[in-house]
């Protein structure tokens, strides 16, 4: 499912710059996009049991492990069914 907070982008805006005057903003670096927290940069979460499927066949026809945050997510998702 496409995220939400990112609209599938996987970067929101920087709360930062919000903060402080924009030339300031500027000369401390502050970057203009963040990654999205609530989808951690992928601009999707896992949402259904369908999703799960697809991905660890995913993770298995091209023989990488999954990642920390798609295996959260997978375990949030299952939280949500008991």
């Amino acid at each position: 499912m496409i995220c939400d907070n990112c609209d599938g982008k996987g970067y929101t805006s920087n709360p930062k710059l919000y903060q402080v005057p924009s030339w300031k903003a500027y000369e401390m670096g502050y970057d203009k996009p963040v990654k999205c927290k609530k989808c951690g940069g992928t601009g999707f979460i896992i949402s259904n049991a369908k999703e799960v499927i697809e991905k660890i066949d995913f993770a298995i026809m091209n023989n990488r492990p999954l990642t920390i945050k798609e295996m959260k997510q997978i375990k949030l998702l299952l939280m949500k069914v008991e």
